[in-house]
């Protein structure tokens, strides 16, 4: 099943819970497309990579 990404509402708490939920859910994938486009030298796929495979952005995600 193909899942789009959601924007990050900043008012409303129930569509942000929705997208945080859909990248939580989506996150091994998210990954591995990220690291595709930097095998392809693309510095910001890079970069987002690394951000979001730090342990700290990884439990702050699954806590909030």
């Amino acid at each position: 099943m193909r899942t789009k990404l959601k924007n990050l509402c900043e008012t409303r708490w129930v569509a942000r819970a929705d997208a945080l939920f859909t990248f939580m859910a989506s996150f091994g994938t998210v990954v591995r497309t990220l690291e595709d486009y930097a095998q392809q030298n693309d510095a910001k796929a890079g970069a987002y990579k690394a951000a979001i495979t730090q342990s700290s952005f990884i439990i702050t995600l699954v806590v909030v």
